[in-house]
Order: structure tokens, then C-alpha cells, then sequence
């Protein structure tokens, strides 16, 4: 694109040269690349952009209603700033309380929704009365009541009093030492929740600034230096968006590791992941089957 001095462009337009549209475009250009030279030194990258394409239609009225000979279209430009900018900035603060209040009421459904997928994968014990048949054996017995701790611990974040009342009942033990264990094992995870949460607004902002360029694209002339700028940018959150989604997907998994629950119960980690396994194979660990094919606990021998 050949360079030309803003202040030729009123007449551009009015001798029918150059489109307004086309000059407005120039005008943002000059404006957003010289911002020293207009008073937005103030602004960050991403405020000056947002600014100088809500005046996008003032540009063109401005080439339309310029005198020349009363003042420089700069100087005429200035002025349209100052005037503009308060408006702009009110207009910036209620759209930053409203979104303020979105992202209150959809982090709120984000971790409704969480807890609704993440509950199978955690193994959840169920919130109402463990009322079951007597035990065959003792050893019938032993496996409930070790199954039933280890899923307990397993999905520590997601268990309620009303969990730890039933299944302290259940192993005959104190609800407190329960609940000990269960803090226990929340603490040592909390570094992940901390960074998963991170992830998340990293996610949320990448998301916000990706649908904010996409926007701006439809706005400007493509293969304009402002269009192949905010494009950049466009690219840039986008992947980045992505890229935090590919995390949270594959990472993150909030229940503490089967090595940490076996050091609080005095436990090998592979029988820990015996009970598991046990527990998701038979969907019901706290019944057992009247049939010789109950599962037992892994020897010594077992790998």
C-alpha cells in the first residue's frame, strides 16, 4: 500500500480519488501505528485497537465534514479523540462488569458440569445409606470394606459429610479419622487445582480475545497492514485456545495418585489399583456375588 500524508486525505475523498471507507481505514492505520503522535501512549495494544475501530464511521464523517484552512486534519483528528475517549471508557466499564457477571454464572455451570463428568472417572460412592445383604465370609467382608476406603480417599474432593458419615459406619471406624485422611489428601492435590485453574482462565481469555479479532477481521480491508496486524493476533489466541483446551483434556486429573492413598492406609499401590480396577469391573464393590467368581486380593506372587 503507497504511503500517503494523512493530511491529503480529506481532499482524496472529496475529489472521489479514495472511498471514505478506504480513508477511514487510513486513518486507523496512521492512528495505530503512530499512537505517540495522537496521545494513546496510554492505551495497551488491545485497548488502542479496540478504541480506533469503535471510530471507525466517525473517521468517515470527519474526512466528510473537515474545512481545510481552519485547522490541520491532525490537529482536527486529536480532537475527535479527546472528545470520543470518555465516552469509549464508560462504555468499556459496563461491558467489563457485564462480563464480569457471564463469567460468574458460566463458572458456575463449568464446575456443575465438571462434577457431573468427572464423577465416574472418580469412582463417587453414593451419597445415600450403604444398606447391603450380610457378607458371605469375612474375607467378602475384608474386600467391601478396603474397596470402599480406597474409592472414599480415591475422590476425596468430591466426598460430603453425609459420604463420610455412611462409609465411616461402614468400616466401623471414627468419622474423624476419616476425615482426617480425606484432608490429608485434598492438601496434597491442591497445587493441581490451583494450575488447572490457571489453565482455565488462560482458556477463557485466549477464548474472549479469539471471538474479539474475529470480529475485527469483518471490520477491516483485507490485505490492509491493519487487517494482516489483527489477523496476527487472531492466529496467535486461537491456537492458543487450543492449546489450553488439549491440556484440560488430557491433564489434570484432580484425585490424588494411587501411591499417595497407599502411604496414608499403610498399603502396597498395587493393591490400590486392585481395588480400583475391582470396583469399575464389578460397578458395585459394596455387593457381593453369591457365585465362586468374587474377585480375592492380589498375592504377593501377583505382579
Amino acid at each position: 500500500m503507497t504511503p500517503i500524508d494523512i493530511e491529503r486525505l480529506p481532499e482524496l475523498v472529496a475529489n472521489g480519488s479514495m472511498s471514505k471507507k478506504e480513508g477511514a481505514y487510513r486513518i486507523w492505520e496512521e492512528l495505530y501505528c503512530n499512537p505517540h503522535r495522537f496521545g494513546l501512549t496510554r492505551l495497551n495494544e488491545d485497548e488502542k485497537s479496540d478504541f480506533l475501530l469503535s471510530l471507525l464511521k466517525n473517521f468517515e464523517q470527519a474526512l466528510i465534514e473537515f474545512m481545510p484552512g481552519r485547522a490541520q486534519f491532525r490537529t482536527y483528528l486529536c480532537g475527535l479523540l479527546k472528545i470520543s475517549y470518555p465516552n469509549w471508557r464508560r462504555k468499556q466499564l459496563t461491558r467489563a462488569t457485564a462480563e464480569t457477571l457471564t463469567d460468574t454464572m458460566l463458572k458456575a455451570q463449568y464446575d456443575t458440569e465438571a462434577n457431573k463428568y468427572e464423577t465416574p472417572q472418580e469412582h463417587t460412592a453414593d451419597k445415600q445409606d450403604i444398606n447391603m445383604r450380610p457378607f458371605a465370609t469375612p474375607k467378602k467382608r475384608s474386600i467391601a470394606e478396603t474397596t470402599a476406603l480406597v474409592l472414599t480417599l480415591k475422590n476425596c474432593h468430591n466426598v460430603d459429610e453425609t459420604i463420610l458419615k455412611n462409609v465411616s459406619r461402614f468400616l466401623h471406624i471414627d468419622a474423624d479419622e476419616l476425615e482426617s485422611l480425606v484432608h490429608t489428601l485434598r492438601k496434597q492435590s491442591e497445587h493441581k487445582i490451583e494450575k488447572r485453574a490457571r489453565v482455565i482462565r488462560r482458556r477463557d481469555n485466549a477464548f474472549y480475545y479469539h471471538r474479539k479479532y474475529m470480529s475485527e477481521l469483518t471490520r477491516l480491508q483485507e490485505g490492509t497492514a491493519s487487517f494482516e496486524k489483527v489477523q496476527e493476533k487472531y492466529l496467535k489466541q486461537t491456537e492458543s485456545w487450543i492449546r489450553q483446551n488439549k491440556l484440560l483434556a488430557h491433564r489434570f486429573v484432580l484425585s490424588p495418585t494411587n501411591a499417595s492413598i497407599a502411604k496414608e492406609i499403610d498399603m502396597e499401590p498395587r493393591k490400590v489399583s486392585f481395588y480400583i480396577r475391582s470396583a469399575v469391573r464389578n460397578r458395585n464393590p459394596f455387593i457381593t456375588k453369591d457365585k465362586d467368581d468374587t474377585q480375592s486380593e492380589p498375592t504377593d506372587e501377583e505382579s
